[in-house]
This record gives structure tokens, sequence and C-alpha cells, in this order.
């Protein structure tokens, strides 16, 4: 018994000399082209966004050579922080996505960067970028030296007495202006430029009472002091723009679909009263986007 058994074991689990050989060129095989996969995503991956993962002290090994401005120095307690990659002078008013990555920025703050500017923010000193939330005090420091920004804004606002006499101009006022008006502080002030860039720029006083976190009483002061002087607003290319752009202003946001979905069925559109008939624009609402509109096709 124990004979037979062995005998069919022989005859259906064994291998020839060939299938040995087969199974080992087959396995050399599949290990060769494991390596690959596991090797091309270090291959295509660029240094900055490869650099930018790595543990603090390979980040330490990789710019412990890079040059350093005239004038300053990397001091050995700073190399205990998380530094830049790759050093080079730079103004986060105008450094691109690659750029802010090659110099350590993690993706999510780069994110953060260009909403801020964006929605009209600027960089005007270092104590600007050192606000920004993800700005830890060690990051910061690494960067200082290699910023194109002064350490301190130069401008002196005019005083409060001196600025009440006169009035400005909300769609040409910039925050320094309006932090020297008693009761707008700097955070009223930044909500109220971010908003006007936004719109596109005011065209009604009332239009202040849109921006949220304003106070009545600032409205008030804002209606007072302010005019409006300016030209036409930031125009909507309303027979052109793409939806994606539409959602960017304030007034449209979500319905830029359904506007541009009726714009491809029905044709252009020439009128305020065409606008109303895709839905989702009430009286109110087409009548201020009115001066936002161009109706050029």
């Amino acid at each position: 018994m124990n004979k037979h058994i062995l005998q069919f074991l022989r005859e259906y689990f064994s291998f020839s000399e060939k299938e040995k050989k087969g199974m080992l060129v087959l396995a050399g095989i599949l290990f060769c082209l494991l390596g690959i996969r596991i090797s091309i995503p270090y291959w295509y991956r660029t240094d900055a966004l490869n650099l930018v993962e790595e543990n603090q002290a390979q980040i330490l090994d990789f710019i412990v050579s890079a040059p350093e401005p005239a004038g300053n120095s990397i001091s050995s307690s700073r190399q205990q922080t998380v530094l830049p990659l790759r050093l080079h002078r730079f103004n986060p008013n105008n450094e691109d996505s690659l750029g802010l990555l090659e110099l350590g920025f993690r993706p999510y703050q780069v994110r953060s960067v260009m909403r801020y500017r964006h929605k009209g923010g600027q960089f005007r000193e270092l104590s600007d970028l050192q606000r920004m939330y993800f700005m830890n005090d060690s990051f910061f420091e690494a960067l200082k030296p290699w910023v194109d920004l002064p350490e301190k804004e130069t401008r002196v606002p005019p005083s409060k007495e001196a600025f009440k006499q006169t009035q400005f101009d909300l769609n040409a006022v910039d925050s320094v202006e309006l932090v020297s008006i008693r009761g707008i502080g700097a955070y009223t002030a930044s909500r109220v430029i971010r908003y006007r860039n936004w719109l596109g720029g005011f065209v009604s006083m009332e239009q202040l009472s849109e921006i949220k976190g304003l106070k009545t009483e600032q409205i008030d002061t804002l209606r007072k002091y302010g005019l409006l002087q300016s030209g036409t607003p930031r125009q909507l290319a309303i027979n052109r723009t793409t939806e994606s752009e539409l959602q960017e202003h304030p007034y449209i946001r979500y319905k830029a679909a359904i506007i541009v979905r009726y714009r491809q069925q029905h044709g252009p559109y020439h009128s305020p009263e065409d606008l109303k008939k895709c839905g989702v624009l009430s009286d109110s609402l087409v009548r201020k986007l009115m001066p936002y509109i161009d109706w050029k096709e």
C-alpha cells in the first residue's frame, strides 16, 4: 500500500530537470519585475517632492552644503530645525508652487499661501509670513534670511485726527489707511479688502453689510468716511467664462453649473431677462450682478 502511495506522489508531484530550470528562470523574472515596480516611483519623483517627505536628518544632510546669502549664516542651534531644502531668495507674493516646495513648504502649506494670495492677501513684511497658521518658529527662522521682504513696513500711516478730515475711495484704499480710522482694526480691514477683491470692486455702500464679521458701528464708520470713485468693477464674461471661474464670484458660487448648462443648451445670454430664465437667480440677485456682467459673446 505504501509503495503505491509513494509511486503516486512521485508521478504527480515530481519535476523533471527541464521543469526545475524553467521554474528557476520564471522566479528570477518575477523578482526582477518586482524590483522594477518598487523602484519606479523613486526614479520619477522630483528632488523637491522627494525630499520634502524625508525625515529631519536626511534634510539636514541635503542642505548642509547649500550656499548662504551674503551677511547671513545658519547657527548651530538653527540646524536642529527642519530647514529649507533648496535655499534661494524669494518673495512670497510671487513665488510659484514649485519654488515653495523646493524651499521646504509642504503641499498643504503651498495651497494656503496660494489661497491667501488669490483672495487679495499680500505679504508686506516678514511678520505677515510669520502669521500664517502653519508657520512655526523653527521653520520661520530658517526661512527668514532668504525672504525678500522688509523686517517692518516702512510706511507710516496717517494719524487718526488727520485722516478724519478726508474721505477715502473704498475701491483703492489699503489696509494701512483703513486701520487708521477709529474702530477699524487689522482684522476688519483685511475682511473689507478681501471681499472687495472677491467681488471685483464695490459698486454700492450697501455691499458693506454683506461682509461677514463686521459690526453695525463699523459699517456706519466705513460709510461715513468712504467714497466710491474708481471706475467699473471687474467684469465677468457671462457667455465665455467657465464654470470654475463663475464659482469664484460671491453672487454666483454653486449656481455656476446651472448657468453654464443653460447657456450651452439655449445659447448666449443677452440681457438680465435671459439670465433670469436659468431659474437659479432671483430678481434681486440679478440686479446686484448687473454691474459685473459683460454680455459680449
